[in-house]
C-alpha cells in the first residue's frame, strides 16, 4: 500500500516541522559543498530537493524509495520548483547497486528503522561514500517523546484493552536506541559518531484534524477499524482527544513537540 498522496497531502505540516532538522542534516554533512549526494528513502522528494537547491557546486543528488507512487511525486516536485540537480530513482537501499566511493554525503531521514537487513545496509553506505565523506541521517526517539507518531495508537490501545505494545516491532520507533545505532555505525567503519536531539513540531488547527492525518499517512488505529461500529470509533476517538488535551495552546490549536535522533558520522 502507497500512502505517497498522504505524505503530499500533509508535507505542508509535515516539512514545516521537519525544516530545521533537514537545515541541520545539510550543515553537518556539508551539502553545500558537495558534488555527489544520495537520500536514502527519500519519499515525495526530501531532504533531496533540499540538499540539491544548497549545493553549490557542478554535481548531483539521487533520490531513491522503493514506492513508485512516492517517486512520481518527488520529480513532479522537483520540476514544479525548477530543481534541477537531482535524479529519482525507484529502488530499495538494500538492493541497489552503490558503486563504492561515489557519494560526498548520504542522507536518510527516517528511514533507516524499516531496513531489513541495518548492519549489511550501514557497511553498503559506508563503502558507497568517499573517504571521509558524511552519512547524515535521523530517527525517531521513544515513543513517549513523538506524540504525533504515537499517541492516537497508544490510546486506542489503552481504549479498548489491547494486549501487548501498540507499537509493531518494525515501527517508526525502531531505531529509538542510540547504543544501538551507534554500535552497527562503528562495525562498519564509521568514525566520529555524533548523536544529537532536535525537536520537530507538528501544528493541527484541531483534534479532528490529528486524526484525520494520522488515519491518512498510517492507516487503520487498530485490527477491525473499518469494520467497527460508528460508536466504537466515536469512543477511540473521543479517547484520542481527550490525550491530546495536553497539547491543546490557549488559542485553541494543537501542538506537538516531537523528539528526533539527528546521527553524523564520517566515513
Amino acid at each position: 500500500m502507497s500512502y505517497a498522496d498522504a505524505w503530499l497531502k500533509w508535507s505542508h505540516i509535515l516539512e514545516a516541522g521537519a525544516a530545521p532538522l533537514t537545515e541541520r542534516m545539510l550543515e553537518l554533512g556539508k551539502a553545500r559543498s558537495a558534488r555527489a549526494v544520495l537520500d536514502v528513502g527519500t519519499g515525495i522528494g526530501e531532504p533531496g530537493i533540499s540538499a540539491a537547491q544548497v549545493m553549490e557546486q557542478a554535481g548531483r543528488v539521487l533520490g531513491i524509495d522503493p514506492d513508485p507512487n512516492m517517486i512520481a511525486l518527488a520529480r513532479n516536485k522537483a520540476r514544479e520548483g525548477n530543481v534541477r540537480k537531482i535524479d529519482f530513482e525507484v529502488a530499495n537501499v538494500e538492493t541497489i547497486n552503490l558503486v563504492g566511493g561515489s557519494f560526498d554525503l548520504i542522507l536518510a531521514r527516517w528511514s533507516l528503522m524499516f531496513v531489513s537487513d541495518l548492519a549489511s545496509t550501514i557497511t553498503r553506505l559506508c563503502r558507497a561514500l568517499k573517504p571521509g565523506g558524511h552519512l547524515v541521517a535521523a530517527t525517531w526517539s521513544s515513543p513517549d517523546r513523538v506524540p504525533a507518531l504515537s499517541i492516537a495508537k497508544a490510546a486506542v490501545h489503552r481504549h479498548f484493552g489491547l494486549p501487548g505494545s501498540p507499537h509493531d516491532a518494525v515501527s517508526t520507533f525502531s531505531l529509538s536506541g542510540e547504543t544501538e545505532i551507534t554500535s552497527l555505525l562503528c562495525e562498519a567503519g564509521f568514525r566520529d559518531i555524533t548523536i544529537r536531539p532536535i525537536d520537530v513540531v507538528y501544528d493541527f488547527a484541531s483534534v479532528s484534524e490529528f486524526i484525520q492525518y494520522r488515519l491518512d499517512v498510517a492507516g487503520p488505529l487498530w485490527p477491525g477499524m473499518d469494520a467497527g461500529s460508528s460508536k466504537e470509533v466515536e469512543d477511540a476517538f473521543e479517547a484520542i482527544g481527550s490525550d491530546l488535551k495536553q497539547y491543546k495552546k490557549p488559542d485553541g490549536t494543537y501542538r506537538l513537540t516531537n523528539n528526533a535522533i539527528c546521527i553524523h558520522c564520517r566515513a
